[in-house]
């Protein structure tokens, strides 16, 4: 047990020290295709525009939720493989863990709002469409899988996303005080239920590989 807590330390600190390589080398490449110092991409927003700590923070609180669903789902996924039993189980976190990372990365750097539509000419519409028919492909396939386990708390989410969604679609360009209430307070709601629904599934999925050991 030792000498496998030594590799998996030693793994992680050169994947670590790789993946932080990675992520300048990105950076730069980032900087060369858009034009922006290295110090732009590297400082932090609020210390690049000199503004107030509190800027943004009720954005800043959705996307570390967002981070923490995904997360929890995949490594659910990961340290739960190797048995058989817990297949479709560990099939439905991976699935709704990588659409949580999509929604993740689309909320931190606006890949729906900006990114593809500047840089790849893709319609707004197309990103959420897609992840929202993955979810349902995922419900009606592995329906039996999630009643009763998560289900509930996945169709509240969706609820108050859907209706995010369809406030800022109503709304669109129209800079109406209280629409940002509705908006974005449905938004925060919708992301906590996610995680949430995150979060019980991780649980779940533990638990039975507990009941394994």
């Amino acid at each position: 047990m030792k000498k496998l807590l030594n590799r998996i330390e030693i793994m992680i600190t050169i994947g670590g020290c790789l993946v932080g390589v990675i992520g300048i080398l990105a950076a730069v490449r980032i900087g060369i295709f858009t034009g922006l110092s290295f110090d732009e991409l590297s400082r932090d927003p609020l210390g690049t525009l000199n503004a107030s700590s509190w800027l943004g923070i009720f954005s800043s609180g959705g996307i570390v939720l967002w981070s923490i669903g995904w997360v929890g789902l995949v490594l659910s996924w990961f340290y739960t493989k190797g048995y058989k039993d817990l297949k479709v189980a560990r099939i439905v976190n991976l699935g709704f863990g990588i659409v949580g990372f999509v929604m993740y990365i689309d909320d931190y750097i606006m890949l729906h709002d900006r990114f593809l539509p500047i840089y790849l000419g893709i319609n707004e519409v197309v990103l959420p469409v897609v992840y929202f028919c993955a979810v349902i492909v995922l419900v009606i396939v592995y329906l039996r899988e999630l009643v009763g386990r998560g289900l509930l708390i996945l169709g509240g989410a969706f609820l108050f996303l859907g209706f995010s969604a369809g406030i800022d679609t109503l709304f669109y360009q129209q800079h109406v005080a209280w629409e940002f209430y509705l908006e974005d307070g449905a938004k925060f709601i919708g992301i906590v239920l996610w995680t949430g629904f995150s979060l019980f599934r991780t649980d779940y999925l533990f638990r039975r590989r507990l009941e394994k050991v």
